[in-house]
């Protein structure tokens, strides 16, 4: 029986010792600070800085490469919005008034595959400013055309216009700059319009305008839109 009590106390005793030399450790460091590079020992042991200090190591970007503009004929001068599918990168260039595709299967070496350019096959990009892919086409809001533009990407190497609709026809669409495709309609802000404008895209090839929410006084210079579904099943359980 001593010798189990005998046990017992070396082993209370190790369990409280253990601690000790663990606080010994590292009491020579006070803050684990991550940001200068490979300087990874400072002082304090305390737990929330080197939580914190692993956050922020996790938040450093290990450089891949790079696609600049004129690269490969890449149309990349001023890249507002960047939609990514697979091993492709969809980009509205506003400078370039343009749409740039963008292979991006190796990270380590992007490369140009196809763009295409306000006018070319009638389509209103002058100004770029969003886009969304859904299935094989492209929505995009295009400020200075004042326009929603379709485009079909089913062979990401030949992109080519679809279809426009624009503030010519009074759409509300001055100066679009977001957009959200939500089934088969897809809701535009327009910023110079103080509006948010709704358009059926059922057909890609026809869309048409729905409907326009504007001049309610919250709606000045609208910018960006997001949209949230709420889902209810006989109106008691609701998914949101």
């Amino acid at each position: 029986m001593k010798k189990y009590i005998l046990s017992f106390l070396i082993l209370f005793g190790l369990l409280n010792l253990i601690p000790n030399i663990i606080s010994q450790t590292y009491a020579w460091t006070n803050i684990w600070d991550f940001n200068t590079p490979w300087n990874y020992i400072h002082q304090d042991t305390n737990k929330s800085d080197v939580i914190n200090s692993l956050w922020r190591l996790k938040l450093q970007i290990n450089h891949q490469w790079v696609l600049i503009n004129g690269a490969w004929w890449a149309l990349l001068n001023g890249p507002d919005w960047i939609f990514i599918e697979w091993n492709y990168a969809y980009i509205a260039s506003s400078v370039s008034d343009a749409i740039e595709i963008v292979d991006i299967s190796d990270p380590t070496a992007p490369s140009h595959i196809s763009s295409l350019s306000n006018g070319a096959w009638w389509a209103l990009l002058d100004d770029p400013r969003a886009l969304v892919k859904v299935w094989n086409y492209l929505y995009v809001a295009v400020n200075r055309s004042d326009a929603l533009e379709i485009i079909d990407v089913t062979n990401p190497l030949s992109p080519f216009h679809v279809w426009s609709i624009s503030d010519w026809w009074s759409t509300y669409l001055n100066a679009a700059r977001d957009l959200k495709v939500i089934w088969n309609y897809a809701y535009v802000t327009s910023r110079a319009d103080d509006a948010i404008t709704i358009i059926n895209i059922s057909n890609p090839s026809s869309p048409t305008f729905v409907w326009s929410l504007r001049n309610t006084g919250r709606l000045n210079w609208a910018e960006w839109i997001d949209i949230v579904l709420k889902l209810c099943l006989y109106s008691i359980i609701c998914w949101w």
